[in-house]
């Protein structure tokens, strides 16, 4: 017999949506049902993101393998951080990371709202997934063995 659980999530960033990938996509003795809040009217809107690169370092890389198409978007947005080095500031090398660092460090760079866009469209369109925005939690309380969470006069748990 498959178990039913609600999670209930805040948090619309990478970390929220990739909890939220895990646990749709993830474990199939558990049936999921997930509310996600995000106090943003959007989830990776190109135009009011947070623009910036980052780098997913191996442990990253192996929980973000379990998501559907992370392999390939991979290999569409993302590039292998080149070996770092120290700079001044008239750009000149200080100090270089051995050239083996890339082979023993493979971390791998890409755009945060690819990202984001990517673990958005997981959870989209889905029956077992309601994503709440424009909304700040008011409170939340333990009621057993459950937290719930109180937004705009209405109670999750």
């Amino acid at each position: 017999m498959v178990k039913s659980v609600h999670a209930l999530i805040v948090g619309g960033g990478i970390s929220g949506l990739t909890l939220a990938n895990l646990l749709i996509h993830g474990n199939k003795k558990i049936k999921y049902h997930v509310t996600l809040f995000e106090s943003r009217p959007y989830l990776g809107c190109k135009e009011n993101n947070i623009a910036g690169g980052i780098g997913i370092w191996p442990p990253s890389q192996s929980v973000l393998r379990n998501i559907p198409n992370y392999q390939r978007f991979m290999k569409q947005f993302a590039y292998f951080m080149p070996s770092p080095s120290y700079r001044d500031s008239k750009g000149r090398i200080l100090a270089r990371a051995n050239e083996d660092f890339g082979d023993r460090f493979p971390v791998q760079c890409l755009e945060r709202y690819d990202l984001i866009n990517l673990l958005s469209a997981g959870l989209k369109n889905r029956k077992d997934v309601e994503i709440i925005t424009s909304q700040k939690i008011c409170e939340y309380e333990r009621y057993n063995n459950q937290i719930g969470i109180r937004v705009d006069k209405k109670l999750y748990k």
